[in-house]
């Protein structure tokens, strides 16, 4: 008998954690967004061009803006956006960094 409402209480437990995350909707936005986010680092890092590594960058800020101002964006990971995540201890904050090369003299960061 308490193993059963114990189970139960756990998966009301769940249900209610659950609702507090990123929701189905935000989820599939953010997972778009990062795809096209990923092709941006990717162009970043591989283009011949400077120039094209310089439009990838401003589409990757611009990106990155509007997928953080998606509620509960904040817990969503960015597995595959190639830049540097960095956490606060607390996870009050996080900062996301790169590098872009224009030639082997000059980075921007």
């Amino acid at each position: 008998m308490r193993l059963t409402f114990f189970f139960i209480g756990c998966v009301f437990f769940s249900l209610n954690t659950f609702s507090q995350g990123i929701g189905k909707e935000n989820y599939v936005e953010l997972k778009k967004v990062e795809n096209e986010l990923k092709i941006y680092t990717d162009s970043i890092i591989n283009s011949v061009d400077w120039v094209q590594r310089f439009k990838s960058n401003e589409l990757l800020i611009k990106g990155l803006v509007t997928s953080l101002k998606v509620p509960y964006s904040f817990n969503y990971k960015y597995d595959s956006v190639r830049v540097s995540k960095l956490y606060a201890p607390d996870s009050s904050f996080r900062i996301f960094t790169w590098q872009v090369m224009k030639d082997l003299t000059f980075y921007r960061q």
